[in-house]
């Protein structure tokens, strides 16, 4: 669930009213609905990817959500003590990320080198050994994306290597300005983007393309621009002229390049897509912030969406493994209608079980690492 805070500075005053309130929170508001909406494209996707592509997006929420909250809680840190501690900061991260996945690698493996032994397929071993050093991502691109139940921790990788690069070149900007900080953080979200492009434009493989670190650090770090920019309260201008846009309109053009994505094909998601669609989804994340306490927004901070929120990460983990297994079970002749909410219905158990015997006990010993 969203990481608590002491709520942003007082120079953030100059921002619209709701997105004051929503800031000044000890918990950033709708950040769990978005992070259960996410992993739940992921899941239908999955489900059926032909009828329903929106899985890829669901992960470019998660880059973006990553990003965010990450900085805006070392941004906190740095205002009450000086200096992140990088010791603390990655003890959160090792003991937030790598418990329910290994949990989840060792059942997986377990299970594809039974099969194995019983005459079936042979264990990926290499895509295995990718995933277990966080790796996959490179694994993927260079082998054309191989389908299994190792291949969606591609995502976990990129993150992982932004996790390890990203604090420590948050520190080393401590001491600029902030606005001089937002610059720097935008001219390296300018640098991603051109190596994206080059790539694709030179004839990279569009696995690789889609997966690698260096064409996907981009989409965390518009997140990591967004928080260092709200927590020092610039642009208050074009704040309050992008707050005011309407989420909805927000969201059509989000559905659009989608759209389009889909449509056109490579050349346009690498190229455009992959630029405006993060940036997008920032900009939602502002608006929705701003309009947290609305009754139309404010069901993204109910109960259910917050234990979806906080459950999204071994959802994301568990998915193929289950819906591999129930659409081999389900009749055929059900209509999908009826299977789909099935599915889901079993993902979140199973996640829910491991959200409440792998991460919860581990949050605990989590917290003593506090920021």
């Amino acid at each position: 669930m969203s990481s608590p805070d002491p709520g942003a500075p007082a120079r953030v005053a100059n921002y619209p009213e709701g997105l004051v309130r929503g800031l000044g929170g000890g918990h950033l508001p709708i950040l769990d609905g978005l992070r259960a909406l996410a992993a739940l494209a992921v899941v239908v996707y999955h489900f059926d990817e032909h009828s329903f592509p929106v899985g890829g997006y669901g992960v470019l929420t998660f880059f973006v959500l990553s990003g965010f909250l990450i900085t805006w809680l070392m941004c906190a840190e740095v205002e009450r003590t000086g200096t992140v501690s990088l010791g603390r900061f990655y003890a959160r991260r090792s003991l937030r990320i790598f418990p329910a996945f290994y949990v989840y690698w060792a059942i997986v493996t377990t299970l594809l080198l039974g099969w194995q032994l019983s005459g079936g397929k042979q264990l990926p071993w290499p895509q295995a050994i990718s995933s277990f050093f966080y790796v996959c991502n490179y694994y993927q691109g260079l082998h054309g994306y191989p389908s299994s139940f190792y291949s969606h921790t591609w995502s976990l990788g990129v993150e992982e290597q932004f996790y390890l690069l990203w604090p420590a070149l948050f520190l080393a900007l401590v001491g600029l300005p902030a606005r001089r900080r937002a610059i720097v953080v935008g001219l390296l979200v300018l640098v991603f983007w051109g190596v994206r492009n080059a790539l694709h434009f030179l004839g990279a493989p569009e696995a690789y393309v889609y997966t690698s670190f260096e064409t996907r650090a981009d989409q965390l770090l518009i997140g990591c621009l967004l928080a260092v920019t709200l927590r020092t309260g610039l642009a208050g201008g074009v704040v309050r002229f992008l707050v005011a846009i309407p989420p909805l309109v927000t969201f059509a053009l989000l559905c659009a390049s989608i759209t389009c994505s889909v449509k056109i094909g490579f050349t346009y998601r690498n190229t455009i897509g992959f630029s405006i669609e993060p940036a997008l989804v920032g900009l939602l994340i502002l608006q929705l912030i701003a309009r947290h306490d609305r009754p139309l927004v404010r069901w993204l901070d109910s109960r259910p969406m917050k234990v979806l929120g906080g459950a999204s990460y071994s959802i994301y983990l568990y998915q193929q493994l289950v819906l591999y297994v129930l659409l081999r079970v389900m009749p055929k002749s059900l209509p999908a209608l009826i299977k789909l909410p099935i599915a889901i219905g079993a993902v979140v158990v199973v996640a829910y079980a491991s959200f409440r015997l792998v991460e919860t006990p581990i949050n605990r010993i989590k917290a003593r690492f506090a920021a």
